[in-house]
C-alpha cells in the first residue's frame, strides 16, 4: 500500500512558463469562438473572442515580468 502523503513526481507540463499556459488557453478559447462565428452564434462568439484577447494580454503581462523577474534574479 502506498503512503498517500508522498506526492507524485512533477508532470512534464507543469514545467512550462505560466505565460506558455495562459497562451494555450487563450488559443483554445479563440477555437472555440470561431467555430461559433462559423454557426451563427454571435452573442457566444464575441463573448469568447473577447474572453480570448483578454487571456492573451495576460500571457503578454506576465511573460514580461517572468523576464523581469528573470533578470533580477541574475543581478
Amino acid at each position: 500500500m502506498k503512503n498517500p502523503r508522498i506526492s507524485k513526481p512533477l508532470a512534464p507540463t507543469q514545467f512550462k512558463d505560466r505565460s506558455e499556459r495562459v497562451r494555450n488557453k487563450s488559443e483554445k478559447t479563440a477555437a472555440r469562438g470561431k467555430k461559433a462565428v462559423d454557426e451563427g452564434r454571435d452573442k457566444k462568439a464575441t463573448r469568447l473572442l473577447k474572453r480570448a484577447a483578454r487571456q492573451e494580454n495576460r500571457s503578454i503581462n506576465i511573460e514580461e515580468r517572468e523576464s523581469d523577474y528573470s533578470l533580477k534574479k541574475i543581478l
